[in-house]
């Protein structure tokens, strides 16, 4: 099952991309960031996840695209529906095809294994795109999300 996670015109990072004003302010320059040597697009939320379950239970959620502000409620209810309606012991979320993640959706990832601790499923990343796999490290919540550089 894939699902598009799509930036709404009622979302002001989206307005602001855009170029729309809101409420007579300046639009947004958001065009590109530049970090760390790479060029990130705008925040405009688009991202897709597909949907696998393997023989042991275990439900593997790819996600592509970018995840930041835009994305995250769909990311964090989708991950939620996943957890609770299929019951697996194990959700395994691949950020190999991840190009931005922002905080609001590294809190959603947190939030999601938070829940399903509670109902009784491990939750954890694996596969970070380089640009994910730094952040984690360097935020210091790769262990927490159970990401382990290969090696290690």
């Amino acid at each position: 099952m894939q699902v598009a996670l799509r930036a709404s015109p009622l979302n002001p990072v989206w307005r602001a991309s855009q170029g729309v004003t809101v409420d007579g302010h300046a639009k947004a320059n958001v065009d590109s960031d530049y970090h760390g040597g790479e060029i990130l697009s705008p925040g405009v939320g688009s991202a897709q996840l597909s949907t696998h379950r393997l023989a042991d239970g275990t439900v593997v959620v790819d996600v592509r695209g970018d995840l930041d502000v835009a994305s995250t409620a769909t990311l964090r209810d989708e991950l939620t529906a996943k957890v609770l309606d299929m019951r697996p012991p194990r959700v395994v979320v691949d950020l190999g095809l991840v190009t931005f993640l922002d905080s609001s959706a590294l809190n959603a990832l947190i939030g999601v294994q938070r829940y399903a601790r509670k109902v009784g499923a491990s939750l954890r990343v694996v596969n970070p795109s380089p640009f994910v796999a730094r952040l984690l490290n360097t935020l210091g919540v790769a262990e927490a999300l159970g990401y382990r550089p290969s090696g290690d």
